[in-house]
């Protein structure tokens, strides 16, 4: 039975490509806990053109990351603010979230 939730978030797998030395990228596999908004809120965000903003509104938590030492990063507004500044992180935020609001894209 499908349910019409008031807040609607999952826990959604999201891959991480980020540059490393050598002129390469480098594949992270993690998940993150989005908030799945109803069509006005998302397209009032995507009309603002900020994706620092949209990751802050859509952005609840995280598996999977870690800070300089290796230690597992806890999910806090001050790190997912960070978070939001590094552009390969918020491509892949939003990459994860437009596969969990649409499905995947139908291949040719």
């Amino acid at each position: 039975m499908f349910v019409l939730k008031k807040q609607n978030d999952v826990l959604w797998p999201c891959t991480v490509s980020y540059p490393v030395d050598g002129g390469v990228f480098k594949e992270e596999k993690i998940s993150i806990r989005i908030k799945l908004l109803p069509a006005k809120g998302f397209q009032a965000l995507i009309k603002q053109a900020d994706d620092g903003l949209f990751i802050r509104d859509i952005l609840l938590g995280w598996e999977g990351v870690a800070d300089d030492d290796g230690k597992a990063l806890e999910f806090s507004e001050q790190t997912r603010d960070a978070l939001a500044q590094v552009p390969y992180f918020v491509r892949a935020v939003i990459n994860a979230y437009a596969e969990a609001s649409v499905g995947a894209l139908a291949k040719n």
